[in-house]
């Protein structure tokens, strides 16, 4: 869990949730703008949602904070002949 200004947070204060690990994707096909938002630059892809985390163990999700697009990124790089 991070704050606003992307610090730690201790247990049960709500932040924003990241994940990393092997199973997490390492970027947008070809689009690194896209990449470098949603990706830090040590590989934690923020998931848009907030929670806590309960004893450092179990994760709480409570809210969705932004809007997924990726089938409007994906209708935007086919052309019209395409869909």
């Amino acid at each position: 869990m991070l704050d606003d200004r992307g610090q730690a947070l201790p247990d049960r204060c709500c932040g924003t949730i990241h994940v990393r690990g092997p199973s997490v994707m390492s970027g947008y096909f070809e689009d690194a703008a896209a990449t470098a938002e949603a990706l830090s630059a040590d590989g934690w892809l923020n998931t848009g949602d907030t929670g806590y985390l309960e004893r450092g163990a179990a994760l709480e999700a409570r809210a969705r904070t932004m809007e997924t697009d990726v089938l409007s990124r994906v209708e935007e790089r086919l052309g019209e002949g395409e869909r």
